[in-house]
């Protein structure tokens, strides 16, 4: 017979088999799941969204917590996945919660899936709250990449545009040298700059990686500080334009993640806190804890926030309205869904002015080098004819 079992230590483990009446043949330690997923989980957020929503199915159809579960193990395939799934079907079986069973894994789940989860156990609508919980987990998941999305095609032609400097550069400007060299003409500065700089690539190309290496460490140490990513991240927010878009974009998950934990029955103030670990911008995460403390001194959400710049007053009015109706789930369920739009739109017109301005710029650095040797070649075909 093979078989698996949970124990603190592996002298315990074979306490509880011979418990059983089993006779030991051969006992080998499993790897802590915990510590794989803390080292890296290679859990998709896209697994975490079909999960739920296939386990919301389920429960709704009546079929009991745990067996749902162990279906769902069993169709994962393989991977980190299914090896917490079947875990936590273990800790199911021994009568462990769900919401305390998704915490011992805080790098998978997110927290807002396991405080609704919790709230759902509590108020024995479970089946509801999953149900809320895999469409909220899925409108997030799609926001998150529409962002990744909208950054990417900038990303790429700024990553186009160096490599096509570096090549022209290493491989194309030294063929020139020997050829200006034997010219007898005066180069222009600019294709003077040019030859200077891809001797100076081709010969110290190590100490560029260097300083830019270093650049870069120190500029990332720099923004791990709190203090300096704060006031990194409320500059980030002025920027025109693209500020609008981080902005909205902030507004729109704090708007949707806050909805879907009141819908849930997470009490505001724990719910206002849960929302700081979703949101990436150090600036807004300190907003939002100070409102959780007023709220927990009895001062509503709205006016909390009512002081800060970075909420347009028809938000915050808003949340008036849903404070004073009663309705402050449904009132930011709203508010998501219009500044979800408003994103939407930024986003296309990010796509639609970036594309050209990138390709201009992209342009303007090949036309000038183009014409930095060009220029040279034709001062020398015209000295040569006189």
């Amino acid at each position: 017979m093979v078989g698996e079992i949970r124990a603190e230590s592996k002298q315990a483990a074979v306490h509880l088999i011979r418990e059983d009446g089993y006779y030991i043949t051969k006992i080998k330690k499993i790897t802590t799941i915990k510590n794989m997923v803390t080292m890296g989980n290679g859990v998709k957020d896209k697994e975490i969204v079909l999960l739920c929503r296939q386990l919301a199915i389920m429960v709704t159809a009546g079929i009991p917590l745990a067996d749902s579960l162990g279906i769902l193990m069993n169709q994962t395939g393989t991977g980190t996945l299914r090896d917490i799934l079947r875990v936590i079907y273990m800790q199911l079986q021994e009568g462990q919660t769900l919401s305390n069973a998704l915490a011992s894994y805080a790098s998978v789940f997110p927290s807002v899936m396991v405080y609704m989860i919790a709230a759902g156990e509590r108020g024995g609508v479970l089946d509801i709250v999953l149900n809320r919980l895999s469409v909220y987990l899925e409108k997030d998941y799609q926001m998150r990449e529409k962002l990744k999305s909208a950054m990417l095609y900038p990303l790429l032609l700024m990553s186009l545009s160096v490599i096509v400097l570096v090549f022209i550069l290493v491989f194309i400007m030294p063929l020139f040298v020997t050829l200006f060299d034997n010219a007898n003409v005066q180069l222009p500065l600019v294709t003077r700059l040019l030859l200077a700089g891809s001797y100076f690539v081709v010969n110290y190309g190590w100490t560029l990686i260097l300083f830019f290496s270093l650049i870069g460490a120190i500029g990332y140490s720099v923004y791990q500080r709190p203090p300096c990513r704060e006031r990194l991240d409320q500059m980030l927010l002025k920027i025109p334009f693209l500020g609008e878009f981080f902005t909205k974009m902030a507004i729109a998950r704090f708007s949707s993640t806050l909805a879907a934990l009141l819908k849930g029955g997470v009490p505001i103030d724990k719910a206002v806190g849960i929302v700081t670990k979703i949101i990436d911008n150090l600036y807004l995460i300190k907003i939002f804890l100070i409102a959780k403390s007023d709220l927990q001194k009895g001062v509503s959400l709205s006016k909390s926030l009512q002081d800060q710049t970075v909420f347009e007053p028809m938000f915050l009015q808003m949340m008036v309205v849903g404070e004073t109706t009663g309705e402050l789930d449904q009132i930011l369920q709203k508010a998501a869904q219009y500044y979800e739009n408003d994103v939407d739109r930024i986003s296309e017109r990010m796509g639609t002015l970036l594309e050209p301005l990138m390709i201009i710029i992209l342009g303007i650095i090949i036309g000038s080098i183009v014409l930095s040797i060009a220029w040279p070649m034709f001062d020398s075909l015209t000295y040569i004819n006189q």
